[in-house]
C-alpha cells in the first residue's frame, strides 16, 4: 500500500495529486494519515513562555487551542484527500493521529505501508516528527 503521512495542513496538494496518480496507475489503495506529534505544539508554545511573550497560563490555553485548530485543519486536509481519491477512482484509508513517533510507525506497519512519503511541516518541528 501507498501512505503519505502529512504533518503540514497548507502544502500538501502536489504530493497528495501524485500519491492519488501512482495509486491508480498501480491499482493499488492508498491511505494518508495526517499526524501531530504529541510534543511538537508543547515544545513551540513553551519556547514562547521561556522567551518572555507568554505567561504560564497563557501558554496551555494556547497549546490548547491550537492543538484543536490543528486538529480541524487536519481532517479538512484528510476530506480534500477523500474527494481527490473520488475523482481518481482511488480506495483511501484516512487517519488522524496525534502520538508519538512509536505510534505514527505501528500505524504504517498495521496498515501494510510498503511506500511511504513523509511531507513534514518546518514550523511543526519536534524530536518525534
Amino acid at each position: 500500500m501507498l501512505c503519505l503521512v502529512l504533518t503540514d495542513p497548507y502544502d500538501y496538494e502536489r504530493v497528495l495529486s501524485a500519491l492519488m496518480q501512482k495509486a491508480r496507475e498501480r491499482g493499488q489503495p492508498a491511505s494518508v494519515v495526517f499526524y501531530i506529534p504529541t510534543d511538537a505544539l508543547h515544545n513551540f508554545v513553551e519556547e514562547l513562555g521561556e522567551k518572555g511573550w507568554l505567561g504560564s497560563s497563557p501558554v496551555k490555553t494556547l497549546e490548547h487551542s491550537m492543538l484543536e485548530g490543528l486538529k480541524a485543519l487536519g481532517q479538512s486536509v484528510l476530506e480534500h484527500a477523500r474527494e481527490e481519491a473520488d475523482k481518481f477512482q482511488v480506495k483511501l484509508y484516512t487517519k488522524l493521529l496525534l502520538g508519538a513517533q512509536e505510534d505514527l510507525d505501528a500505524h504504517l506497519r498495521q496498515r501494510g505501508c510498503d511506500e511511504i512519503v513523509l511531507k513534514h511541516s518546518q514550523w511543526l518541528s519536534s524530536e518525534e516528527a
